[in-house]
């Protein structure tokens, strides 16, 4: 989990579009070994346009959302999916639409759990969060805060936070219900969606079970000027904050579950 991450400005609410889009196309349940398939496919998306953080100055924000659905458990999340994968991270970029930040993962199956996926599928899916230049994420930030110089906000990317979901990371194993994006704006229309966000992703941890990220509330304070933000907490996650009753899976155990949900 990131720590010591100061967040900026305000609470900035969006809406995760995902489920409008995802709808329950024909696939089904993959047996028990995949090997890569002679049929795999070349399916991610190149971003013309993505965010360069190098030598740049990072500052922190967070956001909360306004959500469509909550999706408490796995039959929900089940029923609204196009998809159901596990896969191996094997790049993460950022990129924005406006003011809006997100991240891209471009994953190679592993397992096809429900859908048209083979194992050897690299597919993009992209989630909310992520990297953006200060001046694309704040256009007015000068105007609001006359002392910062062009130089700064020139050489300085928001790391956007969705209520303290960590960035994913290259070499991640993860289940993931996805949306399809026909009706998104580009790149997202080429890419599949997370439902409910990161409430549609589970991350195997160290200890090798897979688990969903718990929403993080930060503290807050306003000294030295801009509100600021802190998600560091030496307690550990309640995984009761999502759904009253979160669980953490084996792989074994989640596939039952999502197999049962299929029935």
């Amino acid at each position: 989990m990131r720590k010591n991450l100061l967040l900026f400005m305000v609470l900035l609410a969006f809406v995760l579009g995902c489920t409008a889009a995802c709808g329950n196309p024909g696939g089904g349940v993959s047996s028990t070994s995949q090997p890569v398939s002679a049929s795999a496919r070349d399916r991610t998306v190149d971003l013309a346009d993505a965010v360069e953080t190098a030598g740049k100055r990072i500052q922190g924000a967070y956001t909360t959302a306004d959500r469509l659905k909550i999706y408490e458990t796995i039959p929900d999340l089940a029923g609204d999916a196009a998809g159901i994968v596990r896969g191996d991270v094997l790049e993460v970029s950022y990129f924005h639409i406006g003011t809006v930040a997100y991240t891209k993962m471009d994953l190679e199956v592993t397992e096809s759990l429900y859908g048209d996926f083979v194992p050897g599928d690299t597919i993009s899916v992209y989630k909310s969060g992520g990297y953006i230049p200060m001046a694309d994420y704040l256009p007015d930030i000068q105007e609001r805060f006359p002392k910062i110089t062009d130089q700064e906000v020139a050489g300085t990317v928001v790391d956007v936070s969705n209520e303290g979901d960590p960035h994913p990371a290259a070499g991640q194993d993860l289940v993931v219900f996805l949306c399809t994006s026909e009706n998104e704006p580009e790149p997202l229309t080429d890419m599949y969606g997370i439902i409910g966000d990161y409430a549609g992703q589970f991350t195997q941890g160290a200890d090798g079970q897979f688990a969903r990220h718990i929403a993080q509330i930060p503290a807050q304070s306003t000294e030295g000027g801009p509100v600021q933000y802190s998600l560091e907490s030496e307690e550990p996650l309640d995984r009761t904050g999502l759904t009253g009753a979160d669980g953490v899976f084996t792989y074994d155990a989640l596939k039952t579950e999502i197999q049962a949900a299929l029935q």
